[in-house]
């Protein structure tokens, strides 16, 4: 078993370095209309990533169905998040198809990283 969250390198005392410090994978720019569904995919293996909403709140629904135009209250959407603008959040991802929706146009921006395990799997022993 692979230990999650650790860090693929520290300092010479044994202090991690910050998490700011990642491997980047991909990124993924999505332009969108307001009041429009806007439709994407996420590739198989790009699984962590931050996504950034540059003018509005927008709501992600991940796991290949699409979200309706407007919402609907009191209906729970799952494999769903609220993306707030202007800050930045970190999510983990379903690849494939997505979707998205927002109330004025705005710009989305998916920058996909490596979890901190999968850098150094390598230097890992198994637990059992």
């Amino acid at each position: 078993m692979v230990a999650p969250q650790l860090y693929p390198f520290s300092t010479q005392n044994g202090s991690a370095i910050p998490l700011e410090i990642v491997q980047p994978t991909g990124f993924l720019r999505l332009n969108l209309t307001g009041g429009t569904v806007k439709e994407s995919e996420i590739p198989e293996g790009f699984e962590y990533c931050w996504v950034y909403s540059s003018e509005d709140d927008v709501v992600l629904k991940m796991g290949g169905s699409v979200l309706p135009d407007p919402i609907v209250e009191d209906t729970l959407y799952s494999d769903a998040v609220l993306i707030p603008a202007g800050i930045p959040i970190a999510i983990k991802t379903t690849p494939g198809d997505i979707s998205l929706l927002s109330d004025i146009n705005t710009v989305v921006s998916f920058s996909f990283f490596l979890q901190w395990a999968a850098l150094v799997q390598s230097k890992q022993t198994s637990v059992g």
